[in-house]
C-alpha cells in the first residue's frame, strides 16, 4: 500500500506543476520528474510497451483520451509518462 501513496503522490505532485500557469519551464522539463520516475521503478523504454498495447494513444493525445479510463498497469502508464 506504501507504493500506491508514493504513486499518488507524484502524480497529484506532478499535475500541479503542470497546471500552474506561472511555472519555470525548466522544472518542467528538467531532470526531476526523470528522478521520481527512476525512484518509482518506471523503466525507460521509450514507451514501446505502450505502444505495443494501446497504439497511438502513446502519440495521439484523443487516441489516449479514448482509452485512458482502461489503462490499469500502474507500471506500463509510468514507464510511457517516463519515456515522454
Amino acid at each position: 500500500m506504501k507504493e500506491m501513496k508514493q504513486i499518488h503522490d507524484f502524480a497529484v505532485k506532478w499535475c500541479d506543476k503542470f497546471r500552474d500557469q506561472n511555472i519555470n519551464y525548466i522544472e518542467l522539463v528538467d531532470h526531476w520528474m526523470a528522478d521520481d520516475c527512476a525512484a518509482l521503478g518506471f523503466e525507460m523504454d521509450c514507451g514501446h510497451a505502450f505502444s505495443e498495447r494501446y497504439g497511438q494513444a502513446a502519440n495521439n493525445h484523443e487516441a489516449l483520451d479514448s482509452i485512458i479510463d482502461d489503462v490499469t498497469d500502474i507500471s506500463l502508464l509510468g514507464s510511457a509518462i517516463y519515456s515522454r
